[in-house]
């Protein structure tokens, strides 16, 4: 959601989600649940909208520049591309 979870404006908690869709229809409020939870009792208006997690990270893979590479080298190298390309 782009904020800090101590800035979010919490009501409440809750252990059955789909007794507050009433709540949801207003467009005041959101809730956090499983996917299916929609299943239980389906409402057309609304949606569920999952959470993608981004991944990073902070290694890096370094060599000279115009050189050529060893076989062992360019096997790994062309392992790890393969690799990026399937996340």
């Amino acid at each position: 959601m782009g904020t800090s979870l101590n800035s979010e404006n919490i009501k409440g908690y809750i252990n059955l989600s789909s007794n507050i869709n009433w709540l949801l229809e207003t467009g005041e409020y959101a809730t956090l649940g499983i996917e299916g939870v929609l299943k239980v009792r389906p409402n057309p208006n609304l949606v569920f909208i999952p959470l993608t997690i981004q991944k990073k990270t902070a290694h890096v893979l370094v060599w000279r520049k115009n050189s050529r590479p060893s076989a062992a080298i360019q096997a790994f190298s062309d392992m790890l591309e393969e690799k990026i390309k399937q996340v």
